[in-house]
């Protein structure tokens, strides 16, 4: 599994999710409760790409942890949630081996770049 740049996905031209930060003015008082962050949009200079099938690798591990995942809309998927997801993930011994570094640099974006909020969005197709 490879993230994508804005410019390959100019390139390939497939469908894509985007791991998009939590805009940083959400995070302070009550906004944080809002359902999509002030100005979320698509194609984010600082998010991370991801190609529809590399995702979909991922769907029995998410439908395990989420009774009904928004496959083709927005997630606000809070820490938390990503931690159990990649709990679950990397229980079974194929996928640690296949997906330990798609959570590695997610959390390095996370860590890097998310400003401490607790949350960020997955944007499907």
């Amino acid at each position: 599994m490879k993230f994508l740049t804005q410019d390959d996905l100019i390139k390939q031209g497939s469908f894509y999710y985007e791991f998009a930060l939590a805009n940083a003015s959400c995070c302070l008082g009550d906004a944080c409760g809002q359902s999509l962050d002030a100005e979320m949009q698509h194609n984010n200079k600082n998010s991370l790409y991801l190609r529809c099938e590399d995702f979909w690798r991922l769907s029995p591990y998410i439908d395990a942890v989420f009774a009904e995942y928004p496959y083709y809309g927005p997630k606000k998927m809070f820490v938390k949630e990503w931690n159990e997801l990649k709990a679950s993930c990397t229980l079974d011994e194929e996928g640690a081996l296949l997906l330990r570094a798609f959570f590695e640099e997610v959390d390095e974006w996370l860590l890097q770049e998310n400003r401490g909020c607790g949350h960020f969005w997955i944007l499907g197709v």
